[in-house]
Parts: C-alpha cells; sequence; structure tokens
C-alpha cells in the first residue's frame, strides 16, 4: 500500500508496504517529485533500497540497523539486558534469524 504523509513544513515523505513490511522510499518537496518517484518504482518493481537508507523505525520487529557497519543487527531484550543475536548484509537474512529466533522462543514458552 503507497502512503504520501504531508509534514508540516511542507515536504512529503513516500512510504509503501510490501509483504507486510513497510519501507521508506525518500521525502520530496512537492507532489511532481512524489508522483515521478511512484512511476519510476512502478517501472523498477519497487526495489527495496539498500540498507543505508532504510529509516531505522520502519524496519521489522527486533531488526536494527548499525549504522557504522553498515549492517542489520537481530537483538532481543532479554532478562536486564540485550542479547545480540548477529549481524547480517541483507534485510532477508536477518528476517530469516528473526523468525527462527521467534520461532524456537515459542517453542519454549509451550
Amino acid at each position: 500500500m503507497i502512503k504520501v504523509e504531508k509534514h508540516f513544513d511542507g515536504k512529503y515523505e513516500l512510504t509503501n508496504t510490501i509483504d507486510g513490511i513497510t519501507y521508506y522510499f525518500g521525502q520530496f518537496n512537492n507532489m511532481d517529485q512524489v508522483n515521478f518517484e511512484i512511476d519510476y518504482r512502478n517501472k523498477t518493481g519497487w526495489k527495496i533500497n539498500p540498507p543505508e537508507r532504510l529509516k531505522w523505525n520502519h524496519l521489522p520487529r527486533y531488526i536494527y540497523y548499525h549504522k557504522n557497519k553498515k549492517k542489520l543487527r537481530v537483538d532481543k531484550w532479554e532478562t536486564h539486558r540485550t542479547r545480540h543475536y548477529g549481524a547480517y548484509n541483507t534485510l532477508d537474512e536477518a528476517l530469516a534469524k528473526r523468525n527462527k529466533l521467534l520461532t524456537e522462543l515459542l517453542e519454549n514458552k509451550r
């Protein structure tokens, strides 16, 4: 679902939800620029931006972007500390690890 939000400063933010995950595609000065970007993304198939352009608050739960290492981390808060489960180059790798982690946690609770 394509979403365009207008901010108080007059700029527009473009996001799109793909497979249940919301991705950030940029901030623009006017609607002409937004429409141009939407047309371009429709032609290219809405390829996901590289991780350095992802907004940290648009990542799935337990996945964080490490700016210095330019990698995606899987972290979970457990018993008064953050437990690190790995650093990954792509969002798909990080999602696979996160999903495996959540499955193991659910099995342990039963």
